[in-house]
């Protein structure tokens, strides 16, 4: 934008300039040619004058004595009766633009008087610099101008640029001053409305979810407390006792899920931290899914039997792997490979089944069952936050079957 206004100052002054210097040029070129050869027409007939003078009183007419009632750029040239010349004065090359003006003497003869070109040119150019010089310093001046006047009508929308940074940063308390320019401040309170109304639904949601929170871990502690008084009952058979301790470990891992993802729901960063072996969690999904997959004719393959040792929290991964692994149990084909690779610093996960690949990253957008999900939902989506609130990334490779990868810092 100040480029534009600096631009939009200095052609302005430029054409301005243009316009007037031609105009100037032209006039110049008119007048100061007619001025100098008035001044030698005066010049021309007084030396006539003088040289019908000395005739009449029988005093010689001489080329030094011509030459004295001449300036330094002129030469003259006395014809006589009976076609006598007399020359005196400068030499002048003919090749230039010279002046030239003839007076008769009285009594017989002719004077002519010669300007040097080099005189006019100089005359014309010592009235035309100071038009030059003016035009330059107006230009200058119109690019200071231009300069401060951009600099002060840019500066409220470069604050207003800020301001909208900070909102994507998610402040939304910002106070935005008022300006003097109509359109920054129509700006200004287009986002004073919207950081308004942004905050208001971020309150809200905020609320639901402190809500859902309380909502949410009453009926599952309560799940909870009659697994464990199932467990406990003498009548209860040791198969049973063993699944409902499973049972119970899987709504420990509902409860830490629901907590982790309230977590993401408001904005935090899910950053409980600590060592643990990437192997042996990902060997705990793969487990989990097992008699899943088997239910539905497929097999899971792992191979972790090498430590990984990273510096993350444990349960969003598994809440990532769970996402994976129930996606490819859904909608791939063939055997589900899982697998760890270590490059330098980070670590990636891979889940890879045989079905041919049909879909993009786009996958990862929260469609909801639109056209272009193919019934994926929003799990992946959830997962993809899930992977960026510890430090990860998830991506699906362009490899010919389908494969995700989520890629992890060692800590």
């Amino acid at each position: 934008m100040r480029e534009r206004l600096v631009a939009g100052f200095v052609g302005l002054a430029v054409v301005c300039v243009v316009v007037f210097a031609i105009s100037r040029v032209f006039t110049v070129l008119q007048v100061v040619p007619r001025n100098l050869e008035q001044t030698l027409d005066g010049t021309a007939a007084l030396i006539a004058a003088v040289v019908a003078d000395r005739e009449s009183t029988g005093q010689p007419v001489t080329a030094d004595y011509l030459g004295e009632l001449l300036n330094d750029s002129e030469h003259v040239v006395l014809v006589q009766p009976g076609e006598e010349r007399i020359e005196a004065g400068a030499s002048i090359d003919p090749e230039l633009k010279n002046l030239v003006v003839s007076e008769p003497v009285d009594g017989g003869g002719k004077v002519t008087l010669t300007l040097s070109g080099e005189v006019l040119d100089e005359a014309v150019a010592a009235r035309i610099l100071p038009v030059a010089t003016v035009g330059v310093s107006l230009i200058l001046f119109a690019a200071l101008v231009g300069l401060v006047l951009a600099r002060r009508m840019s500066r409220p929308f470069r604050e207003l640029a800020g301001y909208a940074d900070e909102f994507g940063r998610g402040r939304f308390d910002v106070d935005i001053p008022h300006y003097s320019i109509p359109e920054a401040e129509e700006i200004a309170v287009a986002m004073r409305e919207a950081a308004a109304e942004v905050s208001e639904l971020v309150r809200r949601e905020r609320e639901f979810a402190a809500n859902a929170s309380h909502q949410l871990r009453t009926p599952i502690t309560a799940m909870r407390l009659e697994l464990e008084d199932l467990t406990m009952w003498p009548d209860t058979p040791p198969p049973v006792r063993t699944q409902l301790d499973r049972a119970v470990q899987e709504v420990d891992r509902l409860s830490s899920t629901v907590d982790e993802l309230l977590d993401l729901a408001r904005g935090r960063r899910v950053d409980t931290l600590i060592d643990i072996n990437l192997s042996a969690v990902v060997a705990d999904v793969v487990e989990r899914w097992r008699p899943r997959a088997g239910a539905a004719g497929r097999s899971i393959e792992y191979d972790g039997r090498r430590p990984v040792a990273v510096r993350l929290a444990a349960g969003p991964i598994s809440q990532v792997l769970d996402a994976l692994v129930e996606n490819a149990v859904k909608h791939g084909t063939g055997t589900i490979t899982v697998s760890v690779a270590e490059p330098d610093h980070y670590v990636t996960i891979s889940v890879r089944d045989q079905g041919r690949r049909t879909i993009d990253n786009d996958i990862f957008t929260r469609h909801v069952r639109g056209e272009h999900s193919q019934g994926h939902g929003i799990g992946l989506a959830v997962a993809t936050e899930m992977a960026e609130a510890i430090g990860g990334h998830l991506a699906l490779d362009p490899d010919e079957r389908t494969t995700f990868s989520l890629m992890l810092p060692r800590s």
